[in-house]
């Protein structure tokens, strides 16, 4: 379907509904700004706008002003944003089945992404918002900020914004679960010679016993469950809902889906939203 030619500046609305027999599914109306970037809240710019922040969860996508020169004008970063959002948010079925909670923006700010060696052997991102983060986008959950070179992303804690390479859609989607699901890391190392160094804290999908995990209403039936956070030498004192077969398959590991204790937390939340109360 085509649509327009809309005046400069001006919003449209759409949505998508589709029928098999019986049964009918609808996207929700969107709201998308036409034409030269001219912001609608603050500095963000509404790209598929669903409803009021109160209801909605609000993904804001910030350039790496290293990997776009042009910033939100960049063309390269307006494409990349597009395939993010068809690539790994619609994706996941939890976030598919609840896209008329989410409201998705541009930053007209940039970030910048440094890539830093790591004495491990890898690059790790250094990641920094936008100079008015948090005073221009204060009604973000959370900010992508995307950057193409290569190094280890993260979500800096209690700042509301995750580095991804838009081409790496599972570490899109591990990231969110970070900010602003509050999942905390299911993984140790792969390289057995080092220790674990993921992001461990008091959260819904980790556990600081093995006993308090097996008390978890989702550990029941599950074979193997509740193994510890470990690799062939090193461990920490937390313990995974999941059983060791699933490890390979978990967005909060490094791929794959989000398992139970993870969709639980995304509902939470999802729900709160559809009070309003996000």
């Amino acid at each position: 379907a085509t649509a327009g030619p809309f005046a400069t500046g001006s919003a449209f609305y759409y949505g998508c509904r589709v029928t098999s027999g019986g049964n009918v599914v609808w996207s929700g109306w969107r709201r998308v700004q036409s034409g030269p970037l001219s912001p609608a809240v603050g500095r963000a710019v509404p790209i598929s706008y669903t409803g009021s922040s109160e209801g909605r969860i609000d993904i804001v996508f910030i350039p790496d002003s290293n990997s776009y020169p042009a910033g939100a004008a960049d063309l390269n970063f307006q494409s990349d944003v597009a395939a993010v959002i068809e690539n790994a948010y619609y994706a996941q079925d939890v976030y598919l089945r609840n896209q008329d909670l989410l409201n998705f923006w541009i930053a007209q700010d940039t970030g910048t992404t440094a890539v830093v060696p790591n004495p491990g052997g890898w690059n790790d991102c250094v990641n920094t918002a936008p100079a008015n983060w948090q005073t221009a986008y204060l009604f973000a959950d959370a900010g992508a900020l995307l950057h193409r070179p290569n190094c280890r992303d993260n979500a800096p804690t209690n700042q509301r914004f995750f580095s991804a390479e838009p081409t790496s859609v599972d570490v899109v989607v591990h990231e969110m679960g970070h900010t602003p699901f509050g999942l905390a890391d299911e993984y140790c190392q792969s390289n057995p010679s080092l220790p674990c160094d993921g992001g461990y804290f008091p959260s819904t999908n980790i556990y600081s016993s093995q006993a308090a995990c097996l008390a978890d209403p989702l550990a029941a039936g599950v074979a193997g469950a509740c193994q510890q956070i470990a690799n062939a030498s090193s461990s920490v004192g937390w313990w995974r809902l999941d059983s060791a077969a699933t490890i390979g398959n978990d967005l909060m590991v490094n791929n794959g889906a989000y398992k139970a204790a993870d969709t639980r937390q995304h509902d939470r939340l999802f729900a709160q939203c559809r009070a309003a109360k996000c």
